[in-house]
């Protein structure tokens, strides 16, 4: 609204009036003072008040419409102004051959879509239900997303530097709590014989999807001792779970060696069945308690390299 504003050319009146202006319901208020309490001398002082305060709409109203007759010239011009600025940009890096590859360092993250776990379905024939399990292209998801996590995480020392299993733990955790629907992420949850580090549950019955257990590479001996550890975790209807290796040592690839060559040492290796990533292999195990049960288990590690631990620490005290 610019009836409060002055335009260039502008009437001067004297006196000057009161005005109050309510630009949501579009109304002018005046102050008026007489000194003849009568109904002619308040007609007259409003009608006067009302010449003063209109007095310079004309020229607003001028104003406003030569502003909207050169609005489009000037974006116009601005657009110009801008097309031309890239089109010499263009020309120039054309010039000194540089070119524009798919390979930029800016990488399009694609849109992640929340998934849903389906309720298992009732037998026709019968009275019950399958127990409930993650679907094989949910499980395929899950360990997608702990792989690409922890990848990103190595590239970024500050957020896995002087941190603890748990701290980096729920790292992860926080990327599996809110991209399923029908599935509640929870860390630090008691499950048969010991607290399970990362555990998916269907939300519905609170039946076990997929567990797993996060550990810092301590060496081979460790390692086999961390997916006893993991076994024992698990009940005969659990079906897919993951160790999560954090390695902080320089060699990593001697690592990665040592896994593969251990795993199939230990008593409940069935057998591999892929690899999924560089540093991410595929088995079948056995259940302690229960041989002709098989388990899908896959064995992640990453490499949280420590050497530049007190670079960091020196740019966090600056």
């Amino acid at each position: 609204m610019c009836f409060p504003h002055r335009q260039y050319s502008y009437r001067c009146v004297s006196p000057t009036a009161s005005i109050h202006i309510d630009p949501s319901f579009h109304k002018v208020a005046f102050e008026i003072q007489i000194e003849d309490l009568s109904e002619t001398a308040f007609t007259e002082e409003l009608e006067r008040y009302q010449q003063l305060a209109f007095a310079n709409v004309v020229y607003i109203n001028h104003h406003v419409r030569d502003f909207n007759a050169c609005l489009k010239g000037q974006i116009e011009d601005r657009f110009t102004e801008r097309y031309n600025v890239s089109l010499n940009e263009k020309r120039v890096f054309t010039a000194i051959n540089v070119v524009k590859t798919k390979q930029a360092d800016v990488i399009a993250v694609p849109v992640i879509q929340r998934k849903v776990v389906i309720q298992p379905k009732t037998h026709q024939s019968e009275s019950y239900a399958d127990e409930p399990t993650l679907r094989q292209d949910i499980y395929e998801d899950v360990l997608s997303v702990l792989y690409n996590v922890g990848k990103s995480l190595e590239r970024k020392p500050s957020l896995y530097l002087s941190k603890g299993e748990e701290q980096l733990r729920d790292l992860f955790l926080l990327f599996l709590e809110t991209r399923y629907e029908a599935i509640t992420a929870t860390g630090e949850t008691f499950n048969r014989m010991g607290k399970t580090d990362i555990l998916l549950r269907y939300s519905v019955d609170g039946s076990n999807l997929f567990i797993a257990e996060c550990k810092i590479w301590k060496g081979q001996a460790e390692y086999l001792k961390a997916i006893d550890q993991l076994l024992g975790y698990l009940t005969w209807r659990d079906s897919k779970a993951s160790v999560i290796l954090f390695v902080r040592q320089n060699e990593f690839s001697s690592v990665l060696s040592k896994i593969v060559q251990s795993t199939p040492q230990h008593p409940n290796f069935h057998k591999e069945t892929g690899k999924r990533g560089e540093s991410s292999f595929s088995y079948k195990f056995n259940l302690p308690q229960d041989k002709n049960k098989q388990i899908y288990l896959e064995i992640i590690a990453f490499h949280f390299d420590t050497k530049f631990e007190s670079e960091v620490r020196e740019l966090r005290l600056k």
